[in-house]
């Protein structure tokens, strides 16, 4: 960072005042003379005579200067006006009033058009003070000035420089002296000005006889301007980011207004130690402030932030940073500053002795967090470093916004093949869309997964959509109803129904267990109405033997699709069938000793073959393993001679013990349990199967299953109720096979969502679960309106619209909204509809018209069941006046049809030749409306008409309609 210090004859002032043009490479400094300063690259100066270093990358050099400037008090800087080179065209104003238009090097522009406005002088009739000049930034002809009070004058003035003023340069070289001093408006007669500023094109905002803050509108001549009591009339300046806020001081005070609510200003900075110099908003950063202190060698900054809901916020917050230009070893007093126009927080000033110092103010750097989970160092407008999910680090922080949102792109929860899928076995959520899936999947779907040799059109599903019990839980499934949950469906006999090794085991049966066998996916979703209203749910009590389809095939064929044969073996032998288990596990066998040889052939050139060939080493190991068991269980499966009790208890069995000692090292929890069910006793032990119903390793479904088959009335209400109690206080959602939809599981659900913050599951097991009593619970809408929320910021609209697609279809459109959107007659103020006036129901025919509210509507009137409605003529459909009171409709401004009549008859109807018939009015054909002159039309007429034209197409109307909205891009397009 250098500096420049200027020569002492010129430098004299106690003043100087510094003011960036808007062109990045030049600026002013103003004390006893005007001088022009250009900045350069180090690359492109390093020839030119007198540069001054200012940094590692830049120079200063002085280009023109103006000497003995006096008895001037203001000046103004308009860089639009002249293009020519390095002109600037200033205005000063004068202690007498005279206000003189000048350019630092008038030579270049001689041959221009605008050489005329070099040397125009604006003259008042009464000498007086010109306190303030600004240039309209919108229209550069346009010059502000203010002046001291006079007694029968005006004080604020705007000029048109091009068509007004005195040329007297040009005058002495002439007869005769063309031109006018009388400005094009005036204003505020008998009154003082101190400050005043331009905003956006037709308004000023003036600092007035010390206590007032005027709002002029240079087009209204007549009304009373608004106007605020203040002190606050010196220094006012616009906030380049807002329309709106601007900034105004009075001694170690600060005012911010809005001009939109004007009575008082938004918030009062200070006081601070000592009277301000001059304010200036930051014009590359929102919301910063800077103000200068007299007789001090800092600037001190102020970062506004403003709160739009000041209920919470009644005061927004200001935060105060003082910047030091020159070093702390040097100190200097500032005179004066100047934001540059483009480079982001910079910013020169300009001491009393005319030292200039260019630097950049040290930014804070800000921790963000994008919506797509991006954490992002910010330093101003650079990126310092940016983690999103491909940083490993990013892991660590387990973020559930991003997990959402990678679900929410893979499509989960979209169609019912990205449920459970989406999944690893181990996941709860996996376990919980699996019963979700049971239970909305149609028959069509089953009927091709149902292997039962009977047919299906004979059978009873359980999990129809018309059914009661489709999502119900395990407790309320075995419970009797008027238990309460305290008392489980009386057990039937036992039955011994095993084969001859496994006979001493007992099994209980009852319809309670047989339904809780189909709600844990063991038996069948269907019963046949020719059996009994027991043995349909997977037993016979007449013969006492099991039924054939236990576990059924839908069971079977999902889990060898998952390779779970393991668990389709156990599956078997606890119901018996030890010859099918076998043949799974052989197939087990063959399953992993495929696999290992693959993995190795595809991987055999990698640097981890080693690594692999020990990996199929343990594979071809747990096939021998496999093999073994299935050898075992053979044995077992031919033994016919079963020892008596009384030798079992005395000498016990060899293979027995043998098996005994072998399953505490088996890995496989499912192999475990087939030799914890056939190696001991259980007949004469107290917590019989303790072993496999506290195996958390096993399915929990599989769990519930086995003590429905093998436990008795007490101990299975006693182990339900332990395991759901289990999971609800682990807040675990595979609580919800116990639970069933009910209130129980809304409060998991509550306890879930504060736990986890998952609301996509939430809102998506609502969503497949509709029509329930959970999806009217307040704080359940509060969950889905937060996941449409995030899809609608994680920019996946077409997930949203799918989301709400379902979610209505679900609901069989039972619960529709009402029409919210309506046209209305502006006399009347009645909607007006074609629906309304053709669709009335019948059964309000007796009703008054007059009764009618104006905003009520049939159900016919939705879009969802118009369809359904008797079609009208189009002469029916073509409403040109108001129903209720006679008024003719507004007509389109350019083919003067009236609102209501399809468009395209009358303007060009070959555009609408290729469009269906059944479209009474396409989208291009839309009535549109300007919200500024209230004029419209067809959208597709006023699209070709703003594609030449600027105004509004109706006679007399100068509103730019098009222009109003700044990403308005009119296109032409015939296919609309």
């Amino acid at each position: 960072m250098a500096t420049i210090q200027e020569d002492q004859k010129f430098m004299s002032l106690a003043n100087n005042d510094i003011i960036w043009s808007l062109y990045p490479d030049k600026f002013v400094t103003f004390g006893n003379e005007l001088k022009l300063y250009i900045v350069d690259n180090i690359a492109e100066s390093s020839q030119l005579f007198g540069g001054i270093q200012l940094s590692e990358l830049s120079f200063y050099q002085i280009l023109l200067s103006k000497c003995e400037i006096r008895h001037v008090k203001s000046m103004a800087c308009n860089n639009r006006v002249l293009k020519h080179g390095n002109n600037l065209l200033y205005a000063l104003g004068y202690q007498n009033g005279k206000i003189v238009l000048n350019s630092f090097d008038p030579s270049s522009t001689s041959a221009s058009k605008e050489s005329t406005l070099i040397g125009k002088e604006f003259i008042q009739e009464y000498s007086r003070s010109c306190n303030a000049l600004d240039f309209c930034q919108i229209d550069n002809h346009l010059l502000a000035s203010g002046f001291d009070r006079c007694r029968n004058d005006f004080s604020v003035m705007v000029w048109d420089i091009a068509h007004t003023g005195i040329n007297y340069n040009q005058a002495s070289q002439s007869a005769t002296i063309s031109g006018t001093t009388k400005p094009l408006h005036r204003f505020a007669q008998n009154e003082q000005v101190h400050s005043l500023r331009w905003f956006q094109d037709r308004f000023l905002v003036c600092g007035m006889n010390n206590k007032q803050i005027k709002l002029l509108d240079i087009r209204d001549y007549k009304n009373q301007p608004p106007y605020s009591y203040t002190k606050g009339v010196y220094g006012i300046c616009q906030d380049l980011h807002s329309e709106y806020r601007f900034a105004s001081f009075y001694e170690n005070f600060i005012y911010v207004w809005d001009l939109r609510s004007f009575e008082d200003p938004l918030i009062t900075i200070g006081p601070e130690p000592s009277s301000f110099i001059k304010i200036e908003w930051c014009p590359t950063r929102s919301n910063i402030l800077a103000g200068l202190l007299k007789d001090t060698n800092s600037i001190r900054l102020y970062d506004y932030k403003h709160y739009t809901n000041l209920n919470d916020l009644p005061e927004p917050s200001i935060l105060k940073r003082d910047i030091t230009p020159f070093e702390s070893n040097n100190p200097q007093i500032i005179s004066s500053f100047s934001w540059h126009p483009s480079n982001e927080f910079q910013m020169t000033a300009i001491t009393s002795n005319g030292a200039i110092r260019d630097f950049k103010v040290v930014d804070r750097i800000t921790l963000n967090w994008s919506p797509i989970s991006e954490i992002i160092w910010t330093h101003g407008k650079r990126i310092l470093q940016c983690i999103d999910s491909t940083d490993n680090i990013y892991k660590e922080i387990d973020d559930i916004a991003f997990r959402m949102r990678k679900l929410a792109i893979e499509g989960y929860g979209l169609s019912i093949e990205k449920l459970w899928q989406l999944f690893r076995k181990d996941n709860p959520l996996h376990f919980v869309w699996k019963w979700v899936t049971t239970r909305i999947e149609s028959a069509d779907s089953m009927k091709v997964r149902f292997g039962a040799k009977q047919s299906i059109d004979k059978a009873h599903d359980i999990f129809a959509a018309n059914s009661r019990e489709k999502f119900a839980g395990i407790v309320e499934i075995l419970c009797r109803k008027d238990s309460g949950g305290k008392e489980l469906q009386h057990s039937g006999e036992t039955v011994y129904n095993l084969p001859k090794s496994l006979r001493r085991k007992k099994i209980y049966t009852s319809l309670g267990r047989a339904k809780a066998l189909q709600f844990c996916g063991w038996s069948s979703r269907y019963f046949f109405h020719e059996r009994s209203s027991v043995s349909g749910y997977g037993f016979d009590l007449k013969s006492s033997t099991f039924d054939e389809n236990m576990p059924c095939d839908y069971f079977i064929k999902l889990n060898q699709i998952e390779n779970n044969f393991t668990r389709i073996a156990a599956i078997l032998i606890f119901n018996g069938k030890i010859e099918e288990a076998i043949n799974f596990l052989n197939q087990a066998s063959d399953f992993v000793s495929n696999k290992s040889p693959q993995s190795i052939n595809n991987l055999q050139q990698s640097s981890m073959i080693k690594l692999n060939e020990l990996n199929c080493f343990k594979q071809t190991e747990k096939a021998v393993s496999l093999n073994a068991i299935a050898l075992a269980l053979s044995a077992l499966s031919t033994s016919n001679d079963i020892p008596k009790e009384s030798s079992i208890q005395t000498n016990g069995s060899v293979w027995t013990e043998i098996c005994s000692k072998l399953k505490s090292k088996l890995d496989d929890p499912y192999i475990r349990a087939i030799f914890n069910f056939i190696c001991d006793d259980f007949a004469t032990e107290t917590n019989a199967y303790a072993d496999i119903l506290n195996d958390e390793k096993l399915d929990i479904a599989d769990r519930i299953a086995f003590g429905c088959l093998y436990l008795p009335d007490n101990e299975l209400l006693n182990y339900v109720n332990r395991l759901r109690n289990n999971y609800l206080n682990k807040i675990d959602l595979r609580a919800i096979l116990f639970t069933g939809l009910s209130d129980d599981i809304f409060e998991l659900f509550c306890k879930y969502v504060e736990n986890t913050s998952d609301v996509q599951t939430i809102s998506l097991i609502v969503l497949w679960t509709l029509p329930n009593e959970i999806s009217k619970k307040s704080l359940v809408k509060t969950w889905i309106d937060t996941y449409k929320q995030l899809l609608d910021c994680w920019r996946l609209w077409n997930v949203r619209a799918q989301f709400d697609l379902r979610w209505f279809e679900s609901l069989n459109h039972s619960e529709e909204p009402r029409q919210q959107i309506f046209i209305v007659c502006n006399y009347c103020r009645s909607p007006i509809s074609a629906y309304s006036t053709s669709n009335e129901p019948t059964t309000s025919s007796n009703v008054p018209s007059s009764n009618k509210s104006p905003l009520s509507h049939p159900s016919t009137m939705h879009p969802y069941n118009r369809a359904t409605t008797s079609s009208s003529s189009s002469s029916r459909m073509r409403i040109c006046s108001c129903s209720n009171c006679g008024k003719t409709l507004p007509r389109c401004s350019l083919c003067l049809t009236q609102l209501g009549t399809p468009a395209g008859t009358y303007w060009r109807p070959g555009l609408m030749a290729d469009k269906s018939s059944r479209k009474q009015s396409p989208f291009s054909a839309l009535f549109t409306w300007c919200q500024t002159c209230r004029h419209g039309g067809h959208s597709i007429h006023l699209l070709e008409w703003f594609m030449e034209n600027n105004y509004c197409p109706v006679a007399g109307c100068k509103c730019k309609c098009m222009c109003l909205d700044a990403n308005a891009r009119p296109t032409f397009n015939t296919n609309i």
